[in-house]
């Protein structure tokens, strides 16, 4: 294999959301993810006739090796993929339905962190506001809210802001114990 340029390593840090750096060790990853599907498909353990069923599976590898039991963003996917925005959401929700066991830990502990980067919302009330990397996420997270009846406020968009969402206090303490039991549960 050609080396890499230093515009490539730049592209693929990028995408990889890391320095160039610290990009041998991600590709070093991407090495153990692109094994991992050679062998489960020499053993016959792995057989896709849908080549969304094989994008889905290779995203399912790489959230498991490159990004360290993390979703990424819908931009990383969308950068590794050479994806549209829409696409990589469509990816990403269909990896979280298909693997939802497998990446428990992985969904829980991107939701925990998505709440740990928190801040408090701007007016004078006790809100948080979210910066998710996906719509996928936020969708997650209602989720969970409803799973405890009508009672909590759906997580909505900030008004005025591409990718900022709000928490109302109820949603936000009742998602940390939601959170706090699966990751108990793992």
């Amino acid at each position: 294999m050609k080396a890499l340029s230093m515009e490539e390593r730049r592209q693929l840090a990028h995408a990889f959301g890391c320095t160039v750096g610290e990009l041998d060790g991600r590709l070093k990853s991407v090495s153990e993810a692109a094994t991992r599907e050679y062998l489960a498909m020499f053993l016959g353990q792995e057989a896709f006739s849908r080549a969304d069923d094989f994008l889905v599976w290779r995203l399912y590898l790489l959230i498991e090796t490159v990004f360290a039991q993390r979703l990424p963003s819908a931009a990383t996917v969308s950068a590794l993929f050479q994806t549209t925005a829409s696409r990589s959401r469509t990816l990403l929700r269909a990896v979280m339905s298909k693997y939802q066991y497998q990446l428990q830990a992985a969904i829980t502990g991107s939701l925990q962190q998505l709440l740990d980067d928190s801040e408090p919302a701007s007016d004078e009330s006790s809100a948080r506001v979210i910066v998710p990397g996906s719509d996928t996420l936020v969708d997650a997270l209602n989720d969970r809210i409803a799973s405890r009846g009508g009672d909590y406020p759906a997580i909505g968009r900030v008004h005025g802001h591409v990718n900022q969402y709000r928490v109302e206090k109820s949603s936000f303490d009742v998602l940390l114990e939601i959170l706090a039991a699966e990751q108990h549960d793992d």
